[in-house]
């Protein structure tokens, strides 16, 4: 196996604000460290190519496609960045979206990260949250572009939703699941070991039963990466694994009842208090003081038209010369409360 020539490479998934990636790109440059980014195929690419092409170890992947919302496309689009960077060499990957923004210095993430081999994500068996289990129980073609539920032509997609997917898909008998595999979701966002980066490449590239399925469940982006590695060698090594499997009903009953912006799986804080149903909410200052309470290492979602002001007070005040403790050692048990919503 090739040796790792870097700490971390950030695997970025981004279509549009070209500065505002530019900006977190910035703020993360570290000789550690190495970008590899993937830009929606139905996006202009010249804007993205003036904001960050010329920037040290900034590589703007030529594998593109066009990602939809819910759709196995988000899928198709990491594993671009997984073929593009694991070539290159890293401890960690961690997969980002063009709207995320670190909220700790470059310095206190790689001392998080440094000598672990431990996996962040969020996760949770479905069969725990019924409320996902629909979602791998009847197609979806979320792919299929003018039928996307926020990208599709609005005359078409509410029909669509109301009549094929509401009146007929989901109304026909569930579909059976893959034999041998108990089905994971959670956050689509996470920090994973080399080891485990390829072998969740190389079981995608090798499994077209396993790809098929997935590509006609409803975002599988929340389900695929959480699917594999908790069905894998590697489910021992994911953040409170044991934990978890152990004493599932607490752990449920604790996500369900104490919401927090904060997840302690993925280190992200997430508001999802947010008048945008089923979506995150744009940050700005009043998120300021919740965020530098939790142990977050990168936040979202972040719009420069309207987060601009608290963009500028996290470069100031956790960027920059004030110090802020180190997140919470894994293996310390469960902090006190944190939530299912975590994307």
């Amino acid at each position: 196996m090739q040796e790792a020539k870097r700490e971390i490479a950030y695997l970025i998934l981004a279509h549009n604000h070209p500065e505002q990636l530019s900006r977190m790109i910035d703020r993360l440059q570290h000789e550690a460290v190495e970008f590899f980014v993937h830009i929606d195929k139905k996006s202009a690419i010249a804007p993205f190519h003036s904001a960050v092409g010329g920037k040290n170890r900034v590589n703007l992947i030529e594998e593109r496609h066009a990602v939809n919302w819910r759709g196995f496309s988000q899928i198709r689009a990491t594993m671009a960045l997984m073929r593009a960077s694991l070539p290159r060499g890293a401890r960690y990957y961690i997969l980002l979206s063009g709207a995320d923004y670190p909220v700790k210095p470059n310095d206190e993430i790689l001392r998080f990260l440094h000598g672990k081999d431990t996996q962040y994500l969020h996760y949770f068996s479905l069969y725990d949250i019924p409320g996902w289990l629909k979602k791998i129980r009847h197609y979806y073609y979320w792919d299929f572009g003018p039928t996307n539920p926020r990208h599709g032509y609005a005359p078409i997609r509410w029909r669509y939703k109301k009549y094929i997917q509401r009146g007929i898909l989901e109304r026909l008998p569930a579909r059976s699941y893959l034999k041998g595999m108990h089905p994971y979701g959670g956050s689509q966002w996470w920090m994973l070991t080399r080891e485990c980066v390829r072998y969740c490449l190389d079981f995608l590239e090798n499994n077209f039963q396993f790809r098929m399925f997935y590509r006609f469940t409803d975002s599988p982006d929340e389900m695929v990466f959480q699917t594999i590695i908790l069905n894998s060698p590697f489910a021992d090594s994911v953040v409170n694994y044991r934990q978890y499997r152990d004493n599932r009903q607490r752990v449920i009953s604790e996500i369900l009842t104490r919401p927090l912006g904060f997840c302690p799986y993925n280190y992200r804080y997430i508001d999802w208090y947010s008048p945008r149903r089923g979506l995150p909410a744009i940050l700005n200052d009043t998120n300021f003081e919740e965020m530098i309470r939790s142990n977050a290492l990168f936040a979202r979602k972040f719009d420069p038209r309207i987060s601009h002001s608290l963009l500028d007070r996290i470069d100031r005040e956790l960027l920059g010369a004030i110090p802020r403790p180190a997140p919470a050692q894994s293996g310390q048990g469960l902090p006190p409360s944190w939530r299912i919503r975590c994307s």
